[in-house]
C-alpha cells in the first residue's frame, strides 16, 4: 500500500438510486483518483506522475497504525501543494508606476494573468537596490492597482510587486515583479 483512503462504511448511491452505505477499495479508489484529477486540472495537467506521488505521500498525515503507506490521503493539502508548484513560478508584470493627479501620489499597475494570486503584496524602496519594504497587501485577486500616498513630491520611489495564495495556515509567494521606478508631481 503506498497510501491509504476511506474505505468503510461510505454513503454512496444503491443500484435503486438510494443512499446507503459500502465499504472497500471499490470506495477508496475513487477518492484517490479524484484527488489526482483536481490536482492535474489545478496545474493543467503539467504535474508528473513522479510529482502527484511525491505530493500524495508528502501531504499524507502519517498515522499509528502500520501498514497504510505514508498515511490516508490528505486531498485538500495535496491539491494546494500542486497549485503551489505552478505558481512558486510565476512572476507578476509590474507594468507601470506613474504620477496622479493628486499631488504626493504614485498609481502602480500590474497584469493579473493565470498565476493563482489570491492577492498581492506591494514593496517600497527608495533606492533600486536598497532595502524594500511591505507596504500594502492587497487580498482581492481582481485587483490590478494600487496607489501610493502622501509621498515627497520629486523623489524617486522604486515598487515591486508579488502575489501570494492562501496556504495552511500562512501564505506561498511566487516571485517578484521586475523593480519599477515613479516620481510624484
Amino acid at each position: 500500500i503506498d497510501i491509504a483512503a476511506p474505505g468503510i462504511d461510505i454513503k454512496t448511491t444503491g443500484v435503486t438510486y438510494a443512499y446507503e452505505f459500502a465499504s472497500g477499495t471499490s470506495l477508496a479508489t475513487p477518492i484517490v483518483a479524484g484527488v489526482i484529477a483536481l490536482m492535474q486540472a489545478i496545474t493543467f495537467d503539467t504535474i508528473s506522475v513522479d510529482e502527484i506521488e511525491q505530493i500524495l505521500k508528502g501531504s499524507a498525515p502519517k498515522l499509528s497504525v502500520t501498514n497504510l503507506g505514508a498515511g490516508v490521503i490528505n486531498g485538500g493539502l495535496a491539491v494546494q501543494m500542486a497549485k503551489h508548484k505552478l505558481f512558486k513560478e510565476t512572476k507578476e508584470n509590474l507594468k507601470t508606476v506613474a504620477a496622479t493627479s493628486k499631488s504626493g501620489d504614485l498609481k502602480l499597475k500590474w497584469d493579473i494573468d493565470s498565476s493563482y494570486a489570491e492577492g498581492y503584496v506591494v514593496y517600497r524602496s527608495a533606492s533600486k537596490s536598497g532595502t524594500y519594504k511591505k507596504i500594502k497587501t492587497i487580498t482581492n485577486p481582481h485587483a490590478s492597482t494600487f496607489t501610493d500616498q502622501g509621498l515627497k513630491k520629486g523623489k524617486t520611489y522604486y515598487y515591486k510587486v508579488r502575489g501570494f495564495i492562501n496556504y495552511g495556515n500562512g501564505k506561498k509567494y511566487n516571485m517578484y515583479s521586475a523593480v519599477k521606478s515613479g516620481k510624484p508631481n
